[in-house]
Formats: structure tokens, C-alpha cells, sequence
């Protein structure tokens, strides 16, 4: 297979026009090309350096990429600089596959970037910081002064919950660069943020949720939605895994044990071990 990817790229840089129906071919692991603004990108012997994993590149593999890396890339211009190497032609019939709702979105998110709706005041990110930091030291001086009685456990609990839960929508901000001009800026209050107050790995959330946001409730691709030996959900997987046969869970009854399974084993357990690959 490297043979071909090789020989296809030669003769991409010779004509550098190729159809969408030629680009979803190219759709493996380690022939993998890519289209962005109407032109194609050969990511097969690239795709491990990419600052973002490889993973996600995959996820795109023969497709169009354009509104994922438009959100994903803050610094457009910087980033393309890096991309004339990859770059290996042009989509011809680009406009006629187009869809409505790519159209809408596009026009969607041109309109909101024009309104001023993107830009963020970080210093409203920095007091936000510091009241859950302020709950946080609440919560201790509550416990340390009423020192053994159940009401101050009680609030205690009740405002270490908000802290935590105000610090989990914080991180999910500075995760995504989404904060500070400086991608060095938001990566170190993401490591604050979610590493010393949520006790959690910044990697491992990086790795989870940007294919998330990549491919949102795409089944084997979205993460969050990878679930299949307890609960089954979607059009597709239930299909599949009964004609297949597959799973040990009364599925016919997911919808009553989820209470019992899901928020028990998601958080306690399931992200747990999976924070400790990352740490």
C-alpha cells in the first residue's frame, strides 16, 4: 500500500486536480489524504507528527476536514505555513459537494466571528478562577472552625461541589484554547485548573474530548459515545451487534439499569483508570 500512496502523490503533484470520489479512497491508516478549503492534503507519512495525534487525523481520512480544522486552529495563517508540504492538489468538483448544511454553518460561524460573539475578556477567566479558588479555602475554614459537626460537613459539600463543578467548565475552556491569545497561556491554567484542582489529566482529556468535537456522537470515533458492552445506542450498533450476536447485558433493559450503572461506573471508575494511562 505504500507503493501506491507513493506513486499517487507523483502524479497529484503533476495534475493536482482530483475529484471527491478520488480523495474518499484514500482513507486508511497509512494512505490517508484529506481535503480543507477545496484542497487535498496527503497526511499519510505526517500524520504521527501532528501537534493534535494521529487519531484525529484518521477520523478524517478521505474526507472533508475544512469546519474541524477552522475550530481547532486558532492561528490560521501560522498554521498553514506548516501545510504546503502536505499539500498535493486541488478538489475540482468542490463546490458541487458542498452541502446545504455545510453552507449554513459556514455562514453560521462567519456571522458570529464578524458579530465580536468569539472574543473573550480574560480577566473575567481570572476572577472565575479565583471564586472557585475562594470556595475551595470556604470549604476548609467551614470544616476546620465547626470541626466535627454534620451541618458543616454539609456545607462544606455543598460548596466544594460548586467549586468543582464551576472548575470543570473552566478547563473546558482553557482546553481549548479558547481563553488566552498564547497557546503556552491556556495550556498552563488548563494544567492548573484541571490537574491541581479537579485532580485529573490534561492529556487525557485533550485526548478524549477533541475527538468529540471532531466527530460528535459518530459511533468508534466519539469517545464519550464508545459504549457499546453496557448500553447500546444509535441506529447502527444495535443492528450490528445483534446480528453478531455480541455483548452480555439484558439490553432490552438498558434503559432501567442505566441509573444503576451508568453515573456509578463513569465517573468513580471508568475515568479513573483511564486518567492513570496518562498521568
Amino acid at each position: 500500500m505504500g507503493k501506491e500512496v507513493y506513486s499517487d502523490v507523483s502524479m497529484a503533484k503533476e495534475n493536482k486536480h482530483y475529484t471527491v470520489e478520488e480523495v474518499k479512497r484514500h482513507n486508511e491508516r497509512d494512505d490517508n489524504w484529506l481535503m480543507i478549503n477545496g484542497k487535498v492534503y496527503d497526511l499519510s507519512r505526517w500524520a504521527k507528527k501532528h501537534p493534535g495525534g494521529a487519531k484525529i487525523l484518521g477520523h478524517y481520512a478521505g474526507e472533508d476536514a475544512t469546519d474541524a480544522w477552522t475550530a481547532f486552529h486558532n492561528d490560521k495563517g501560522y498554521v498553514s505555513k506548516f501545510m504546503k508540504a502536505l499539500y498535493i492538489g486541488d478538489v475540482e468538483d468542490w463546490d458541487q459537494n458542498e452541502t446545504e448544511i455545510k453552507k449554513d454553518f459556514r455562514k453560521l460561524r462567519k456571522y458570529v466571528e464578524e458579530s465580536g460573539l468569539m472574543k473573550v475578556n480574560p480577566l473575567f477567566y481570572v476572577l472565575h478562577l479565583l471564586h472557585i479558588l475562594a470556595l475551595e479555602v470556604l470549604a476548609y475554614l467551614v470544616v476546620w472552625h465547626w470541626e466535627g459537626s454534620m451541618a458543616a460537613f454539609f456545607v462544606a459539600a455543598v460548596l466544594l461541589a460548586t467549586a468543582q463543578a464551576q472548575a470543570g467548565w473552566s478547563q473546558h475552556d482553557y482546553g481549548h484554547m479558547s481563553v488566552f491569545p498564547s497557546h503556552k497561556m491556556n495550556h498552563i491554567f488548563h494544567h492548573i485548573v484541571i490537574g491541581h484542582i479537579k485532580a485529573a489529566s490534561s492529556h487525557w482529556w485533550n485526548f478524549r474530548h477533541f475527538q468529540h468535537h471532531a466527530k460528535p456522537n459518530v459511533i468508534k470515533k466519539d469517545p464519550d459515545v464508545d459504549i457499546a458492552f453496557l448500553f447500546l445506542i444509535g441506529d447502527y450498533i444495535p443492528k450490528s451487534w445483534g446480528s453478531k450476536k455480541l455483548g452480555f447485558m439484558p439490553y432490552n433493559f438498558q434503559h432501567s439499569y442505566f441509573f444503576f450503572l451508568g453515573p456509578p461506573l463513569l465517573l468513580p471508575i471508568y475515568f479513573h483508570v483511564e486518567n492513570i494511562f496518562f498521568v
